[in-house]
Order: C-alpha cells, then structure tokens, then sequence
C-alpha cells in the first residue's frame, strides 16, 4: 500500500509541476493567479495543488509520525 501511495503522490507532483512550467512558459505565470482566494482553491490547477499538498501532508503525517514501524 506505501508504494502505490508513493507512485500517486509521485505522478501528481509530476503533473502538477508539468502543468506549471507548461502554463507558465505559454501564456505567463499570471495567468495561474490566484491559486487559492477567499479560502478555497481557484481554477483546476489550484485544485490539483491543494489536493497534492494535502495528500502528501497526510502520506507524510501517516507513514513517518504514526506508523513508525522499528
């Protein structure tokens, strides 16, 4: 289960990165602005980053701070 949990969390960094520099290099890093506004994710990419964020937040809390295994 750690795998595949690594290889998501892999594959959305890799995506949400992509989509970046993609988006960034075509039509200018404003053009992503704002990623979060009033408290919640705006447009598709400040969803793909929140839900990233998050999810290796919980990966991190989960394997390293609660299911430490000696």
């Amino acid at each position: 289960m750690r795998g595949i949990c690594r290889l998501v969390l892999l594959l959305l960094w890799i995506l949400t990165i992509s989509i970046f520099v993609i988006i960034s290099s075509t039509r200018g890093w404003w053009y992503l602005t704002p990623i979060i506004a009033y408290n919640k994710p705006q447009g598709a990419f400040g969803w793909l980053f929140s839900i990233t964020v998050f999810l290796s937040i919980v990966y991190f809390v989960y394997y390293h701070l609660i299911n430490i295994k000696k």
